[in-house]
């Protein structure tokens, strides 16, 4: 076994048993705990870091020094901390309380006009804040059905606790990695009104992508979300959950992105693409230390 293999394993048990249990049953220490958790992990981990410098200097220009690249691999690092100990604890709040953390909304009108329409739509988003979070927000204004369409994690105790969440807020999984039947599933959920959700910043186990530009790069990048919307007929809304200094977030929705069902390739001039791929850059832009990509999208390796 490689040493990235035996990484994986020690990172694996140190969550399943030390990590989770910590966040759910001791959340004052495990608050503690999680910039030490982040620490180890950026100097265990020699992939992590290089992964993260390109990021950084993606996001923060060529004039970046280089202590100004480790420190933002190291906030991203306790940033995924963060959210995974929120997501190990959501089964235990009440939704009041988790649709507290948001208290900004952008553009709550567009959803709620989509929603009046009663034919469904995507929710297409990056890897931001809390996607439960939102969709406990989104339940003080709506009880429409709403599915997720996401790849299994390797890490098997945050899938469980993150299923758990799930199934607290009567979110529905549709798990890309089962193929074909997911993506029908999806379609026949927002024919019948619902709402679906899907990230389109990476490419995950079950998906198909293209070679698209992003942030300024060439990178690969999910067409999935755009297939889904021409497929069904439904519109994409780039939604996005963008956490602030103060703690609390913005909720932004973009105006509605109608995908029509022609044979026109997906690529960087497909309107579509390039709507969500520009909404995306805004979000991304707005919170950078909280795009919780560590293998960013990028095709040209560094």
């Amino acid at each position: 076994m490689r040493g990235g293999g035996v990484f994986r394993v020690i990172e694996n048990a140190l969550f399943a048993c030390l990590f989770i249990p910590l966040a759910r049953h001791a959340p004052a220490l495990s608050r503690r705990m999680q910039p030490i958790f982040a620490w180890c992990s950026w100097r265990l981990h020699a992939g992590r870091r290089r992964s993260l410098r390109r990021t950084a200097r993606i996001l923060l220009g060529p004039g970046a020094a280089p202590r100004d690249l480790d420190r933002f691999g190291r906030r991203v690092m306790t940033n995924i901390q963060s959210f995974i100990a929120d997501v190990a604890t959501i089964d235990r709040r009440s939704v009041e309380s988790l649709a507290a953390g948001i208290d900004r909304y952008e553009g709550l009108d567009v959803f709620l006009e989509v929603l009046r329409r009663g034919k469904g739509m995507i929710l297409a988003s990056a890897h931001l804040g809390s996607f439960e979070s939102a969709v406990a927000a989104l339940r003080r204004v709506s009880d429409v059905p709403v599915q997720v369409a996401f790849a299994r994690d390797r890490l098997a105790a945050f899938d469980r606790v993150r299923s758990r969440a799930r199934r607290h807020l009567r979110i529905i999984e549709s798990p890309v990695d089962d193929g074909v039947q997911s993506w029908l599933a999806m379609r026949d959920a927002l024919e019948h009104g619902a709402v679906v959700a899907i990230l389109a910043d990476r490419v995950m186990p079950g998906q198909q992508g293209a070679t698209l530009r992003f942030l300024g790069q060439p990178s690969r990048l999910p067409t999935g979300p755009v297939r889904l919307a021409a497929l069904s007929g439904a519109p994409l809304v780039p939604t996005f959950v963008i956490p602030g200094r103060d703690g609390r977030s913005t909720l932004r929705f973009e105006p509605p992105i109608e995908v029509t069902s022609d044979a026109r390739a997906i690529d960087d001039d497909h309107p579509g693409q390039r709507s969500l791929i520009d909404a995306m850059e805004r979000a991304i832009r707005a919170a950078p230390e909280h795009w919780l990509v560590v293998e960013g999208p990028w095709m040209n390796a560094r």
